[in-house]
C-alpha cells in the first residue's frame, strides 16, 4: 500500500451521526482489536462494500456457516446419546464388579470350608500335626492350611506347635 502521507492525501471526511450508546460501542469493540475509532469505521465500510461487490462469497459462507451449525447440532446430539451409553455401560461395569467380587468372595469361603473339611478329617484320623505334616496328606498349600486355620476356632496349637483340634 501507499505510504500514509499520500494515502492520507487522498481522504475525505465524512460526518455521521450516531447516539453516545453507539459512539461508546464502537470505541469498546475498536479498543478490543486494537484500532482506533477511525481505523475500525473505515474497515466497517470496507467489508461492507466488498460484501455488496461479491454477494456470492457472502452467501457462501453464510450457507456453509448454517451448514456447519446443522452439522454439529447432529453431531452434538450423537455425542450426547453416546456420552449418556457410556455412563451407562460405565454403570453397568461397576455392578457386574461388584457382582464378580460377591462371587469371587463366595467361592473362596465355599473353597475354605472344603479346606477345612479336609483338614479336620485328617486331623482326626492322625491327631495333631505340623502344617507342613498336613500339607503332604491333604496336598493343601501351606498357606492355604495357615488361612484356614488362623480364621477358626476349631483349630489350636499343642506345645510343640503342632495343629490341633480343639
Amino acid at each position: 500500500m501507499n505510504n500514509k502521507k499520500d494515502d492520507k492525501d487522498k481522504r475525505s471526511v465524512f460526518h455521521v451521526s450516531i447516539s453516545e450508546s453507539e459512539k461508546l460501542r464502537v470505541k469498546e469493540i475498536a479498543d478490543q482489536s486494537n484500532m482506533s475509532i477511525s481505523e475500525f469505521i473505515r474497515q466497517a465500510i470496507n467489508d461492507k462494500i466488498n460484501r455488496i461487490d461479491n454477494p456470492e462469497i457472502d452467501n457462501a459462507i453464510s450457507r456453509d456457516d448454517s451448514m456447519i451449525l446443522d452439522y454439529l447440532r447432529k453431531h452434538d446430539k450423537k455425542l450426547t446419546e453416546m456420552e449418556k451409553l457410556l455412563r451407562q455401560r460405565m454403570s453397568n461395569g461397576k455392578v457386574i464388579k461388584n457382582s464378580l467380587e460377591e462371587i469371587k468372595a463366595r467361592v473362596n469361603h465355599k473353597k475354605l470350608e472344603i479346606l477345612k473339611r479336609r483338614i479336620v478329617s485328617t486331623l482326626e484320623e492322625h491327631g495333631s500335626l505340623r502344617p507342613k505334616e498336613i500339607k503332604e496328606f491333604t496336598d493343601i498349600e501351606v498357606h492355604d492350611i495357615y488361612e484356614v486355620i488362623s480364621d477358626d476356632s476349631t483349630f489350636g496349637f499343642d506345645n510343640n506347635m503342632r495343629v490341633m483340634l480343639k
